[in-house]
């Protein structure tokens, strides 16, 4: 099984993970700089969580071979104690394609600019 490795946020991950972070690009990498949330690399993905209770949030994730890095965060979430893995994403396949982990569909969320 391949090692989680947390990283530095650098200009090449940060071009990987420019999808991911769709309109809170500053807010995310804030959160990275200050602690609140920290940056690793599995394989060829790159992915920023935090940690909510026992809830392990992933904030950010792109890159390669993503179905494989999340097996491995999910089995590195439950090493640490935590009871939940959440994560928001605007790709619709990604449930079927974590399918083996069996997720769960919890909310609809809609943005109204003002």
């Amino acid at each position: 099984m391949a090692n989680i490795e947390k990283i530095k946020l650098t200009a090449d991950v940060e071009k990987v993970l420019e999808p991911a972070f769709c309109d809170a690009a500053d807010f995310i990498k804030n959160q990275i700089i200050s602690g609140a949330a920290e940056l690793f690399k599995v394989n060829s993905a790159f992915f920023v969580t935090r940690i909510e209770e026992k809830e392990l949030v992933i904030v950010a994730l792109a890159g390669r071979d993503l179905t494989s890095a999340a097996k491995i965060i999910f089995a590195a979430a439950k090493s640490i104690g935590c009871q939940s893995i959440r994560f928001h994403t605007k790709r619709k396949g990604l449930a079927r394609l974590l399918s083996d982990l069996k997720p769960k569909y919890v909310e609809t969320v809609y943005k109204i600019e003002v």
